[in-house]
C-alpha cells in the first residue's frame, strides 16, 4: 500500500511540479488544523457547560475539567496528525 501511495505521490509531484505540492500539503494540513480546532473549542464549550454537575458527585470540577480538557486535547493532536496524513 505504501509503494502505491508513494508512486501516486510522485506521479502527481512530476505533473503538477513540486512547488505546487507543497503548497497544497500545506493548505491542506491548516485546513485540516482549523476545522478540528474550531470542533475542538465547541467541545470545550460543552465541557464546561456540564462541569459543575460532577460536583453534585463529590469531585472536584477543577480537577474533572483539568482531566477532561487533557483527554480532549491529546484526542485532537491525534485527529490532526491523522487527518494531516489522510
Amino acid at each position: 500500500v505504501m509503494e502505491v501511495a508513494e508512486e501516486f505521490y510522485e506521479r502527481k509531484e512530476r505533473t503538477f511540479g513540486s512547488e505546487f505540492m507543497s503548497e497544497l500539503e500545506r493548505v491542506a494540513v491548516l485546513q485540516t488544523i482549523d476545522e478540528k480546532w474550531r470542533e475542538h473549542l465547541r467541545v470545550m464549550d460543552e465541557l464546561k457547560e456540564g462541569i459543575h454537575l460532577r460536583a453534585y458527585g463529590q469531585k472536584d470540577p477543577l480537577l474533572e475539567y483539568k482531566g477532561e480538557a487533557y483527554k480532549i486535547f491529546v484526542e485532537l493532536v491525534g485527529e490532526i496528525n491523522r487527518e494531516a496524513m489522510h
